[in-house]
């Protein structure tokens, strides 16, 4: 988010979706939303789990996703539930 506009929405994408087309391999939200606006300066990233059932979870960013969105991306803030 930059002001208060959304960039991009990111969800889990899975090996056996037949929508991946990453050559298989599982993608976090959190790369899939930044991956769309990696060059945007003093972002904020908002991640909000739930689970199938649509219940929010309390988790964390997992620490590839955190390293890469600090080390990759122009990200300034990430705000999760």
């Amino acid at each position: 988010m930059q002001g208060s506009r959304v960039l991009a929405v990111g969800v889990n994408t899975y090996r056996n979706d037949p929508n991946n087309t990453d050559s298989g391999f599982s993608i976090h939200a959190e790369i899939a939303a930044v991956s769309q606006h990696i060059d945007v300066p003093n972002t904020t990233l908002y991640v909000v789990r739930i689970n199938r059932k649509g219940h929010p979870l309390n988790a964390q960013p997992c620490p590839q996703c955190t390293e890469y969105i600090v080390y990759q991306t122009k990200v300034r803030e990430v705000i999760y539930t």
